[in-house]
């Protein structure tokens, strides 16, 4: 039975999550080290809901 991708993370989706934190975590990073940057929000707006059934 195939999983439900809605329901389930898949390997490619862990892959590109992995890949977003490790970039988010260098550029907040860098942002952070600006004396004029005092706010910093992160949108986004393709994550659905953001947790799989299985807690992915």
């Amino acid at each position: 039975m195939k999983a439900d991708v809605k329901n389930t993370m898949q390997i490619h989706s862990r892959a590109k999550v992995d890949f977003y934190k490790t970039y988010l975590e260098k550029y907040v990073s860098i942002l952070c080290q600006s004396q004029y940057i005092r706010h910093i929000r992160i949108y986004d707006v393709f994550c659905g809901m953001g947790i799989y059934d299985d807690g992915g």
